[in-house]
């Protein structure tokens, strides 16, 4: 193993699972920022295929690598966070390319503004191969987001990068959820600290047909629907906000079939 750098400005955190096809490149554009002052723990979460291969590849003395059997997402981060050194914490994914300038923007942004607690910026989506099929303009204002934060997703998990000392006080990830982990983490750390975006497109996303925002989409809407309803219980938000338009946009198209289930199952019984 490689001697860990002993204290880094920022700590890289990536955790992989079966991410052979992408993520040999993301790495290359993690090892190509301008800032340089990183330590990049990427966690092998008990791939099947080649991907841990691809990761030792690469001979580069800011790794750390960490193979592991799989448990989750939600707990390889909090695994990560708990060995981190850096005061800031940059979330990456092994299907994401980034500007060679993101470090350096969302740190300087981050040591300008001490009161905010995560900061991201906006993305593109493409397919396999390089070609555009959308982008996320997201709020960037602190105030804007937390209104924007009742209805949608304002912050791209895996190209922000977050307060440590923020993250800490307030307790990391909820390893409750294994989806939506993000938003629900936006949800809390708005209570108390501002969140922002950067308004330039610093990341650029390739949509996988295997990427669990695809196949796992009920999850992710069942997870995020749990999360507001913490959110409305601590009285950051109104209950009226589930009646809002966007959110029976979100939420509606999964459970009118859970619902419509229920029903068949007291009318005809459970065999239905």
């Amino acid at each position: 193993m490689l001697k860990r750098i002993k204290s880094p400005k920022i700590t890289v955190i990536m955790s992989a699972f079966n991410e052979q096809e992408f993520i040999s490149e993301t790495i290359k554009s993690i090892l190509n920022q301008t800032f340089s002052d990183f330590e990049f723990i990427i966690i092998d979460d008990g791939s099947q295929d080649k991907t841990f291969d691809c990761i030792k590849r690469f001979n580069d003395p800011r790794i750390l690598i960490i193979r592991q059997s799989n448990i989750g997402l939600t707990k390889s981060l909090n695994k990560g966070i708990r060995i981190s050194k850096g005061e800031y914490i940059a979330r990456v994914d092994a299907q994401e390319l980034y500007h060679p300038s993101r470090f350096e923007k969302q740190v300087k942004f981050l040591d300008a503004n001490p009161n905010i607690a995560v900061v991201s910026n906006w993305a593109r989506f493409v397919d396999k191969k390089g070609n555009l099929i959308y982008f996320k303009k997201r709020p960037c204002l602190a105030i804007e987001i937390k209104r924007f934060l009742g209805f949608l997703n304002p912050i791209i998990h895996t190209s922000c990068m977050i307060r440590k000392k923020f993250l800490i006080k307030i307790g990391g990830y909820n390893e409750n959820f294994p989806y939506a982990q993000d938003y629900e983490l936006w949800l809390r750390l708005a209570t108390k600290y501002e969140l922002a975006n950067i308004p330039e497109f610093l990341c650029t996303i390739k949509v996988s047909s295997q990427g669990i925002s695809t196949i796992k989409t009920k999850e992710q809407i069942k997870c995020a629907f749990m999360a507001l309803i913490s959110s409305v219980k601590r009285k950051q938000y109104p209950y009226w906000i589930f009646f809002h338009p966007l959110n029976i946009r979100r939420f509606i198209p999964y459970f009118i079939p859970l619902w419509l289930k229920t029903v068949k199952r007291k009318i005809f019984g459970w065999g239905i």
